[in-house]
């Protein structure tokens, strides 16, 4: 049985991506016990704010952009709540432990830091998007060199 390569992209979702934008990871994202910056006028900030709702998000990775979608909200459609272009994301990292294994960190050209669980107990979801991102990322600068 071939693994899951995450979660389906809604209709509604694809059709506000830019054209020839395509999804890379699609994953259930939740708010961990300490989020990061939560300064509104940051990328980790915006991006706490997002995920720290009661309703269901997930993360959308193309190469253009992370975005955190609302995929379940009482009547309501399947919405884009944050768009943060690639360019803008320093790294995303495993900062798992304890009962958050699926956590995530990830760091802003702005030198902010948020993080985000994909899994509590079992983090396939975080090792897929995090991959995903790493094969996803133009490496820089010479071979050996700091991505």
């Amino acid at each position: 049985m071939p693994e899951r390569v995450g979660n389906p992209v809604p209709q509604q979702i694809r059709d506000q991506l830019d054209r020839g934008e395509e999804p890379l990871a699609f994953e259930l994202v939740t708010r961990p016990k300490h989020p990061g910056d939560d300064d509104p006028d940051t990328w980790a900030g915006r991006f706490a704010a997002a995920i720290r709702t009661d309703d269901q998000h997930e993360l959308l990775l193309t190469k253009q952009r992370l975005a955190v979608v609302t995929t379940r909200r009482r009547g309501r459609e399947p919405a884009l709540v944050l768009s943060v272009p690639r360019h803008e994301l320093v790294s995303i990292e495993a900062a798992g432990s304890g009962l958050e294994r699926g956590r995530l960190r990830f760091e802003f050209r702005d030198g902010s830091v948020a993080h985000g669980v994909m899994g509590l107990v079992l983090p396939r979801p975080a090792r897929r998007f995090l991959a995903e991102h790493e094969a996803s990322t133009p490496k820089r600068g010479r071979p050996g060199g700091r991505r």
